[in-house]
């Protein structure tokens, strides 16, 4: 938890109330936020910022800059929300994000505000958006997953790839392929799904491995590939590919189209795979069926394009040559 106390009357705060007084002009509060330890006494040296929503508007006002600044605010009713950087500057170290417990009534002299912050926040949408008022892209970066960069407990030492990548309307960067490591979790037996997502600054945000502790219906013994990945408007992430494994059912004889979902903090939504069971009425998922990539529309409407050399939908066109096939 943090506090954040507005005390009326005074522009500058300094430890405790030892600010320069002023007079009041009209019905406002001075904001300030006092302290920088915001999650289990971990300080937020790259700074602090807060907006201040009045309740209903979806009008993010950005009030305070850091621990050091103070803004005036109009009296109302308001929910608030913080971004804290705990590393030296915004690409070091992890981000606390939160919002006020409940809205709060600016009207009088004194109060005080109470947030939850937490890291797994700062993945939603509308912290994104606030993260990227207040974090300057860079121009231009290399982003590699190597010995420097490298999940606690995890390991690299596999063959790792991104075989598709997408940008999100806020910036961040989204790369998805397979994985013969351990990055974030043990590998599962073969190629392991990979997915991660890397901030405007080219700032890794997390890495998500299905490997022998992922949540699936199936198994991740097989070779497991996410060729094609896309993000919708409200940060969640598409995956499509193919195994020669169980993921959400049973193979349906060599390789299975699959389509996964997956929430803006990397945790898995849904999955499904066409195999033995999932299969156009009369037809057969037997070949060798993949999907390169995907697209969602305004609706939530999932397509995948790509290729069988069976008969998934109709008798394969050149007696067991490749088709196209395009999945909704």
């Amino acid at each position: 938890m943090v506090r954040i106390v507005h005390i009326l009357f005074f522009s500058c705060l300094i430890v405790m109330m030892s600010g320069c007084a002023r007079k009041q002009k009209e019905a406002k509060t001075t904001f300030q936020i006092f302290g920088n330890n915001l999650v289990n006494g971990t300080p937020m040296l790259g700074g602090i910022y807060l907006w201040a929503e009045p309740v209903g508007s979806g009008v993010f006002t950005k009030a305070v800059l850091d621990a050091e600044d103070s803004a005036d605010i109009p009296f109302g009713t308001y929910n608030f929300h913080v971004v804290g950087f705990e590393g030296p500057n915004s690409f070091q170290g992890n981000r606390q994000c939160g919002s006020s417990v409940a809205p709060v009534v600016l009207d009088q002299a004194t109060a005080t505000v109470e947030m939850d912050l937490n890291y797994a926040n700062c993945y939603l949408p509308k912290y994104s958006k606030l993260i990227s008022e207040v974090v300057t892209p860079l121009d231009e970066y290399i982003f590699q997953l190597g010995l420097g960069t490298i999940i606690p407990g995890g390991s690299g030492a596999g063959v790792d790839g991104c075989q598709d990548g997408t940008v999100d309307q806020f910036g961040n960067v989204y790369c998805a392929g397979s994985t013969t490591s351990s990055l974030a979790d043990t590998n599962g037996g073969g190629q392991d799904i990979l997915i991660l997502k890397i901030d405007r600054s080219g700032r890794l945000l997390w890495v998500k491995q299905f490997g022998s502790s992922a949540s699936l219906p199936g198994d991740t013994t097989g070779a497991d590939i996410c060729h094609g990945v896309e993000v919708d408007e409200n940060g969640f992430i598409y995956c499509a590919g193919s195994t020669s494994g169980s993921l959400g059912e049973a193979n349906g004889g060599s390789s299975d189209v699959f389509l996964m979902k997956l929430s803006p903090e990397g945790e898995l939504v849904w999955v499904t795979q066409l195999g033995a069971s999932t299969k156009v009425t009369g037809g057969s998922n037997a070949g060798i069926d993949k999907c390169w990539d995907v697209a969602v529309d305004s609706l939530g409407n999932v397509y995948c394009t790509g290729e069988t050399n069976g008969d998934m939908a109709e008798t394969n066109g050149g007696s067991g040559k490749k088709d196209i096939i395009i999945v909704k």
